[in-house]
């Protein structure tokens, strides 16, 4: 990347650059950059070997009855109002 393009980078990122800075992040952009292009070298069937994608989920059993659980829910709230656990107004029609 030349001069222009790391101030230009500099000016879209809202960061103000000294001559020495910007010249010291063109190297160290040009390395990044290059390393990051050895990911386009990586086979995907070589980086993967033995480990294929697989379902990992569990089958849904039986679930719990409805309201089983609410009342220790509700106990364990620090405010409730009525049956709902009751949180602070975060949200205003203004």
């Amino acid at each position: 990347m030349d001069r222009t393009e790391i101030e230009k980078l500099g000016s879209l990122a809202h960061i103000r650059l000294s001559e020495s800075d910007a010249e010291k992040l063109g190297g160290e952009i040009a390395q990044i950059l290059a390393y990051v292009s050895m990911v386009k070298e990586v086979s995907p069937e070589r980086s993967l070997g033995s480990h294929r994608e697989r379902n990992v989920m569990r089958e849904d059993g039986e679930p719990d009855p409805a309201g089983l659980w609410s009342e220790k829910l509700l106990d364990a709230a620090p405010r409730t109002r009525g049956s709902h656990i009751a949180t602070k107004k975060i949200l205003s029609n203004d």
